[in-house]
């Protein structure tokens, strides 16, 4: 029934189903905030990756950053964030999943694989 009535779209997000990994969340939280480098505010978790209404990007295009950063995201825009803190979101991701898959390669390797069949 769904199927028919969005037809498309629905099939194509049925494919892209968007990876989560609590585990790797857990692991970003550790690190200071990539916009403001403070460690003392609590860490929230910026899903950096495409996303639309109700849907949340892929854990894996997570950063940490403090409340205020965050907030600042989605006030101004990935784009603005990134030029006023002098920033990659891109650069940033590679990073996080590389000391990612040192420390936990076979976890890594797990999420990897849960992303292809997605």
């Amino acid at each position: 029934m769904i199927e028919k009535l969005y037809g498309l779209a629905f099939k194509v997000y049925r494919l892209t189903r968007p990876v989560r990994a609590p585990h790797y969340l857990r692991f970003i939280r550790q690190f200071p905030c990539v916009g403001c480098a403070t460690t003392r505010r609590q860490r929230d978790v910026m899903h950096t990756g495409s996303h639309g209404m109700s849907l949340k990007a892929s854990d894996l295009n997570a950063l940490p950053g403090c409340r205020q950063c965050h907030q600042e995201l989605h006030r101004c825009g990935p784009q603005k964030f990134q030029n006023k803190h002098k920033i990659e979101f891109s650069e940033l991701i590679q990073m996080f999943q590389g000391l990612y898959r040192v420390e936990f390669p076979g976890r890594h390797e797990e999420l990897v694989k849960g992303q292809e069949a997605a």
